[in-house]
């Protein structure tokens, strides 16, 4: 199983934004996307339809 997780530095409830890392994930960028906004932000659904 691979996991991916999104980080923003935009988010204001994981704080701080580095702390979204797992190890051995595909650790993304989402630009600056709010917390609930990475539901309906257009690059992240993007990159999850990838």
């Amino acid at each position: 199983m691979s996991h991916t997780t999104f980080r923003s530095p935009c988010d204001l409830i994981v704080r701080p934004s580095a702390n979204v890392a797992l190890t051995g994930a595909d650790n993304r960028y989402a630009g600056c996307a709010g917390h609930t906004a990475f539901l309906s932000d257009p690059g992240v659904s993007a990159q999850v339809l990838a």
